[in-house]
Parts: C-alpha cells; sequence; structure tokens
C-alpha cells in the first residue's frame, strides 16, 4: 500500500496511486509495448493504408524506434513512448509525416 504525508496535494496523490491505469497508447497486440508492427499499425489508422507504402511505413516506423528507443530492445516502453512525447508538447497539434 502507498501513503502520503498528510499534506501532499491530491493532485500528486492520484498521479502516483498505483491503481491509476496510463492513458492509452497505441498496443495493438497488448503486450504493453510499442513494437515495429505497433508503429505501422498506428500509420495505418494515421494515414489510411493507401497513403503510405509499405517500406515508407517501415522507414518510419525504423526512425521512430531509432529515435525513441532508449535501451535498444526495440520497442518502446510506456516510459520511452512518454519521453518522446514529452519533448514535443505541441505534438497533438503539429504532427506530420514527410517522406
Amino acid at each position: 500500500m502507498l501513503s502520503f504525508p498528510s499534506h501532499t496535494q491530491k493532485k500528486v496523490q492520484v498521479h502516483f496511486t498505483p491503481f491509476h491505469p496510463p492513458p492509452p497508447t497505441p498496443d495493438f497486440d497488448n503486450d504493453g509495448y510499442l513494437d515495429k508492427n505497433d508503429l505501422v499499425n498506428t500509420l495505418k489508422c494515421l494515414c489510411g493504408p493507401e497513403q503510405l507504402q509499405v517500406y515508407e511505413m517501415q522507414l518510419v516506423s525504423d526512425k521512430i524506434l531509432e529515435e525513441a528507443d532508449l535501451d535498444g530492445d526495440h520497442r518502446l516502453s510506456y516510459v520511452e513512448f512518454e519521453h518522446v512525447i514529452s519533448r514535443a508538447p505541441d505534438f497533438v497539434n503539429t504532427f506530420r509525416i514527410r517522406i
């Protein structure tokens, strides 16, 4: 059981409560990680299957993993995903794919 001092703000307590689920991520196989297949599926959802060629989706997925995979296991943990998104706070508003 996790306990906090009585003076700890409620906002902090909720953030660190172990039963508070993280926000959803595009983990299509529900293994707790984003691997290359999850990234390709995300690209298909974002762009439509006809917008990018298979090799382009593979290339984008490789580049994402190259940039964001901090421990070199060829997949992104929630912490790695959160880290890369936090580096771009306006990600949702400015996300573009250029090939």
